[in-house]
């Protein structure tokens, strides 16, 4: 996969202290993309400004922006992204959430990356964040390189079916560089 460096914020809830914005404003030049994995309120989306992201659990339908790419491809510098919003269905109201069987009807295109506000599905009692079974099918399918989340609130580096998967909570500056995936976690 060609060399990438991104800068990906997911899971604020809150407005960002001005110490975070100022390590966004520092590494935003180091960085390719902004991504948003969703769960940033309005008023941090008008800051970060991202060039792509998905919604998250917490996030209304009209937050979505010319960024938001829940299912589109898009590319840069020849690294394929796609993205899928959301979580798995644990409250009722106007969020993007899914049952497991309704995420399973969701198609993605095929992509290096795919970017996503939930994870593989994991069998586990926490409803909230169990994952998705349409990650785990897009994953084993189309085997995108790396997947990127947010919604679990921890840092992470882990694989699924020979793809490297890496949570974000708040701020991480990703670099794939030579076929490798390197994460600095900034706040």
């Amino acid at each position: 996969m060609t060399n990438i460096t991104l800068l990906v914020i997911s899971d604020t809830h809150r407005s960002l202290r001005d110490e975070q914005e100022k390590i966004i404003d520092r590494v935003r030049e180091e960085c390719d993309l902004v991504i948003t994995l969703g769960d940033v309120p309005f008023e941090g989306l008008l800051y970060i400004k991202p060039d792509y992201g998905v919604l998250g659990n917490h996030d209304y339908f009209g937050l979505l922006g010319t960024w938001d790419i829940h299912g589109r491809l898009v590319e840069k510098n020849g690294v394929t992204i796609t993205g899928l919003q959301g979580s798995s269905r644990y409250k009722e109201g106007n969020f993007p959430m899914y049952s497991q069987e309704e995420s399973m009807c969701i198609e993605l295109p095929k992509a290096d990356i795919l970017i996503s506000h939930d994870s593989i599905y994991r069998n586990i009692v926490d409803d909230a964040h169990t994952g998705l079974k349409c990650i785990s099918k897009y994953i084993e399918e189309k085997k995108p390189f790396l997947n990127i989340h947010g919604h679990h609130h921890k840092q992470e580096l882990y694989s699924y079916k020979d793809t490297n998967i890496v949570c974000v909570y708040k701020c991480a500056k990703i670099t794939v560089k030579d076929n490798k995936v390197y994460v600095e976690h900034l706040f």
